[in-house]
């Protein structure tokens, strides 16, 4: 009796060892857990040592979220049977499963080394390439795998990452080109594959060509893409300056994503929000989101770039350090701080962030377009500028101004300015020449406060007398909070408008402070004090205010108005104008797009109409005209004529209607230089 029971446990255990099929279709349908439970079962019931039952299990554990425990049993099978290929490919695999793609890369090297013509070796090498970014060794294993088995599907779709992979590489790095061919490959073996699809609209648009782009983005809204193709739509619009439109898109992301992409589609809402300048809201959004999901990474982002965009820059920075702690290989966070550190004017840090991101994603377009930025603030300058003037007085000059920047570091600017000036008065036939020769120095030693200082040599000349005169300009910049700038200054200059100022040696000393305040409701306020103390004994005060509406940013469309009074101590006419009291008010227009980076075609123009009143003289209609067109080379070589046409009495000392015909030439050089 007992031998039989012994002979009908054996037929029992060698029953169930030989039939694993259960357990191996649950693991061929990916139900690893259901596999991991049943192979589990039989090594703890019936042989603990059984190789493929502990293959299986270690297989099942592995791809139901247990890498380390499957690590652990083929680390085991390993040590027992080092020459097993199959054992040595579970191993490989268990190091992808963690993480460790650089040490799963060198393994598979070491298998193929003795079988270079094993499929799954060369498969899983590819993965473990295109793991690790490495997409162009990745497709040279697929292409070796391709030789065996060329129908092979599991290896088509291995190629399809890989080559998405390599053309999100290139378009990165403007190889749109090359991006685009890869893509294309990608249709011969899944014609309509959206995921190429998308990456081909996000190619058009970093190329900025717009409308493909759009095009292709709509075709995807009938894709499992909906979502994602509803928030690059947005962003498009974004780029194009529809702020209004990208809201509506990014608000129908929203709400027609399903419940797994809700969050990706609010978090679009929120930056959709950042870009209207709908701030308050935006944040209460934002504050929803962090109850729900507090450790979700974006969210520190989100609050760094809304605060950058609300023009709270230190608040910003403050956040982009903490996202940089959690994160320090963050594009975002780091590219991002580098942007407000350049917002509040200190572009050292600006410049260390920029090429910290390089470095951890090389070539990066974003990154390297940011940096030209930079460069082409901080790179040496030459500027140069000649106009010829003519006012109904009769007094006529010819200018010239050469101005010489260099960038000792991104916060310390040196200058050196020469001005010529030649004049004449036709009523007087009086003539005369000035020169100044100054240098000075810009500088930001910390992000809310700006100084300039300037020293300069006046030589003046006329028919018979010659005089130099050394002047002085110092002012402080001062950042007041995010929407208010205050400008403090002190100067020395010498009137040499015309030849009667030059004979009679006449400075002004002034004193002056410039605030100006911009609103997030785009309206603006500008206003100026200035109190001079001139050398003949005479005090002026001038105050001016400006209040307008800024109906465009890009292009700057604005409106408002302008008030000036002007007051001094006593009426020296007869040599300069000096009423005891004037008053001016107009209206202006004013629209440029100098401030646009990529325009070729320059242009600024202002015209303001209004009224003045002299002392007690009756009041007269004014006008204003100022118009500018020029033409941008490549962001470094700008041209521009302009044209400035006004009767406005305190235009010039002299009190005159003045026309002005000038040239500008503007040169910044290209020069290599790691700040």
């Amino acid at each position: 009796m007992k031998s039989y029971m012994i002979l009908l446990s054996f037929c029992v255990n060698f029953a169930y060892c030989q039939n694993f099929d259960e357990g191996f279709k649950y693991l061929e349908t990916g139900k690893f857990s259901d596999a991991a439970s049943f192979f589990k079962k039989y090594l703890n019931t019936y042989d603990s040592t059984n190789k493929t039952a502990l293959l299986c299990y270690g297989r099942g554990v592995g791809l139901s979220n247990s890498p380390i425990e499957a690590q652990r049993v083929f680390k085991a099978l390993l040590n027992k049977y080092p020459t097993d290929l199959e054992i040595q490919l579970n191993w490989a695999e268990s190091l992808m499963w963690n993480k460790q793609f650089s040490e799963a890369q060198r393994y598979y090297e070491f298998i193929l080394i003795k079988n270079p013509t094993n499929f799954n070796s060369l498969v899983g090498s590819a993965n473990a390439f295109s793991s690790l970014l490495q997409f162009d060794k990745a497709l040279k294993m697929i292409e070796r795998a391709n030789k065996i088995d060329p129908q092979n599907e599991n290896l088509k779709i291995t190629r399809k990452y890989a080559r998405l992979g390599r053309a999100g590489q290139l378009a990165q790095q403007q190889g749109y080109t090359e991006a685009l061919k890869l893509l294309e490959s990608i249709f011969q073996d899944f014609p309509n594959d959206i995921d190429a699809l998308f990456l081909k609209a996000q190619v058009f648009g970093f190329k900025q060509d717009y409308n493909k782009a759009q095009v292709i983005f709509q075709r995807l809204l009938n894709t499992p893409k909906k979502t994602d193709a509803y928030i690059q739509l947005a962003y498009l619009l974004f780029l194009q300056k529809k702020s209004k439109k990208a809201l509506l898109l990014a608000e129908k992301a929203y709400l027609s994503a399903p419940y797994t992409e809700k969050t990706k589609a609010f978090i679009g809402k929120i930056n959709a929000l950042g870009w209207n300048n709908r701030f308050k809201e935006a944040f209460s959004n934002l504050t929803k989101l962090e109850k729900k999901e507090p450790k979700n990474p974006e969210i520190t982002l989100l609050k760094a770039r809304l605060s950058v965009w609300g023009k709270n820059y230190q608040k910003g920075v403050e956040y982009y350090q903490k996202a940089i702690r959690e994160n320090p290989k963050s594009f975002d966070a780091n590219l991002g701080y580098a942007d407000a550190k350049h917002a509040q004017g200190m572009d050292k840090q600006a410049f260390e962030y920029a090429y910290k991101t390089l470095k951890f994603y090389p070539k990066q377009v974003d990154t390297q377009r940011f940096l030209e930025k930079l460069r082409l603030a901080h790179d040496p300058s030459i500027e140069s500028t000649y106009f010829v003037s003519k006012d109904n007085g009769k007094n006529t000059s010819s200018n010239h101004h050469l101005k010489i920047g260099y960038d000792l570091t991104p916060q310390y600017r040196v200058f050196s300015n020469y001005k010529k000036r030649e004049m004449g008065s036709v009523l007087k036939w009086n003539q005369a020449k000035v020169q100044n020769l100054s240098i000075g120095v810009l500088a930001k030693p910390i992000y809310f406060v700006g100084i300039e200082a300037e020293l300069n040599q006046v030589t003046a000349e006329t028919e018979n007398q010659r005089n130099q005169q050394i002047n002085y300009m110092f002012s402080t910049e001062w950042r007041l909070g995010r929407w208010q700038q205050l400008t403090l200054k002190q100067n020395k200059e010498t009137q040499t408008f015309v030849p009667d100022f030059i004979k009679n040696k006449l400075t002004y000393t002034n004193t002056s402070f410039n605030y100006s305040l911009n609103t997030p409701f785009q309206i603006g306020v500008y206003s100026q004090a200035i109190h001079s103390n001139i050398s003949d004994g005479n005090k002026r005060n001038l105050a001016f205010l400006s209040l307008y509406y800024d109906f465009l940013y890009q292009p700057v469309i604005k409106a408002g108005f302008n008030y000036q009074y002007l007051g001094f101590k006593r009426g020296v006419n007869e040599l300069y104008f000096s009423p005891i009291k004037y008053q001016g008010l107009d209206i202006f227009v004013q629209s440029e797009n100098l401030t646009m980076s990529k325009q070729r075609l320059l242009y600024q123009g202002t015209i303001a109409f209004g009224v003045q009143k002299i002392e007690e003289k009756i009041v007269q209609s004014t006008y204003r005209i100022n118009f500018l067109i020029g033409y941008r080379h490549k962001e470094r070589i700008e041209l521009k004529t302009y044209f400035n046409r006004s009767n406005i009495a305190t235009t010039t000392a002299a009190g005159y209607t003045y026309n002005e015909l000038g040239i500008n030439a503007k040169w910044i050089l290209p020069i290599l230089r790691d700040f």
